[in-house]
């Protein structure tokens, strides 16, 4: 049998808030490519009455970079450390960022659902584990968060001349 293949993207609605699979729909990029070589693959093959698609699903996972990771630890996450410690709350830098990767105007969580009895639960992501956009979104969520609590972040390129990381080095690594 003859192979056809093509890129099929799953990407998350602009308006999902959640990681409910309702939130995502499925991309043809190339719909008519596709369909044309399915339907010469169809017609070339005496007595085919149906097609059989044969999917691969591949992580297209980019590795966060060093001045994203630095940037959240030491520009973004110590701010925070800060601002609870002069509130009077006792936490670890641990128990911190669970707090913050929870918190709904973050959300830096994935729903997992079991379907053997239609509960979910929601873990909070490991940035270890995550991708650089996954990363650039945290970011920008604890940005935003951050500024509606009063607290003031640092922007890269001032985190980056301060702590005197050269512009080709920094683009070199946010590659």
């Amino acid at each position: 049998m003859k192979k056809v293949s093509s890129e099929l993207l799953l990407k998350k609605k602009p308006d999902g808030k959640s990681s409910n699979f309702r939130d995502w729909e499925i991309f043809l990029p190339n719909s008519l490519q596709l369909k044309h070589d399915l339907l010469a693959v169809f017609i070339k093959t005496k007595g085919a009455t149906e097609i059989m698609l044969d999917i691969e699903v591949k992580n297209p996972f980019t590795a966060k970079t060093k001045p994203q990771l630095g940037y959240l630890h030491a520009a973004i996450f110590k701010p925070f450390y800060k601002y609870y410690k002069e509130a009077g709350l006792d936490y670890s830098e641990e128990q911190i960022r669970m707090q913050l990767k929870y918190h709904p105007e973050i959300n830096f969580v994935d729903e997992l659902y079991d379907p053997f009895d239609g509960n979910s639960q929601r873990i909070a992501k490991s940035v270890a584990d995550a991708s650089k956009f996954e990363v650039m979104q945290f970011i920008d969520r604890l940005i935003r968060f951050a500024a509606s609590v009063g607290l003031v972040i640092e922007e890269p390129d001032v985190y980056r001349l301060r702590n005197g990381i050269k512009k080709e080095d920094w683009e070199k690594w946010s590659d």
